[in-house]
């Protein structure tokens, strides 16, 4: 009497899963594969076999400057004292010089004054120690950084002064931002790194149906 089945095949092929269900099995190589695990913000690079990453942070202040005019106080800029520059003085008399505490044409003789007759011209008078037209030209003070002269003083509206950065942790300055790019390698936990082929491997499970005994690369009937 026969036992068991009748006209059984002898052998047949297994059924391959993977015991991570993250896997899917191949049939070629035969194996589980996957997708290496890069950290959160990061991609990876098959042509490097490299996870990359950009990360960025708020760059640090340098320095402030006033583009437009003005004189720096703290992060503003604004109006400024005037710079004052020797004008050029023609008083007649050989004696006379041009004494800068007290704004006069001047000599040991007497003591003279000066007097703006126009814009930035002015006329030096002492009396009969200098021919009759003792004239001499140019702003006794100038606004070096911008603004419009006011008697001794550059007048700028008030604005907010232009921060520069840096980024003293390393990185691409891009406006106020600090861009840093990362690179780590790939993980394949529980796995095995195939850098030819760019995925994380491990073995499939072979299962054979009921009455059959896994033999090598079969199922055979037991």
């Amino acid at each position: 009497m026969l036992t068991g089945r009748v006209n059984a095949d002898t052998t047949v092929a297994p059924v391959y899963s993977c015991s991570d269900p993250s896997y899917l099995y191949s049939s070629t190589p035969g194996r589980c594969e996957k997708a290496p695990a890069c950290p959160a913000g990061a991609t990876y690079d098959s042509a490097t076999d490299i996870c990359r990453g950009t990360t960025t942070y708020t760059a640090t202040v340098n320095s402030y400057s006033c583009p437009s005019g003005g004189v720096l106080s703290g992060t503003t800029c604004g109006s400024y004292p005037a710079v004052y520059t020797d004008p050029t003085v023609t008083c007649h008399d050989a004696l006379a010089q041009w004494i800068d505490y007290d704004s006069s044409c001047f000599n040991s003789d007497s003591g003279t004054t000066v007097t703006m007759i126009s814009s930035n011209v002015y006329k030096c008078t002492i009396g009969n120690l200098c021919d009759a037209d003792p004239w001499f030209t140019g702003n006794v003070y100038s606004c070096s950084s911008g603004g419009t002269l006011s008697g001794a003083t550059c007048t700028v509206s008030s604005y907010a002064a232009t921060p520069t950065y840096f980024c003293p942790s390393g990185g691409t300055l891009s406006g106020s931002t600090c861009a840093v790019v990362s690179q780590v390698s790939p993980t394949c936990t529980g796995a095995t790194f195939d850098a030819a082929k760019d995925v994380c491997y491990q073995p499939a499970i072979a299962s054979c149906p009921s009455g059959y005994g896994l033999s090598g690369l079969w199922c055979v009937w037991m």
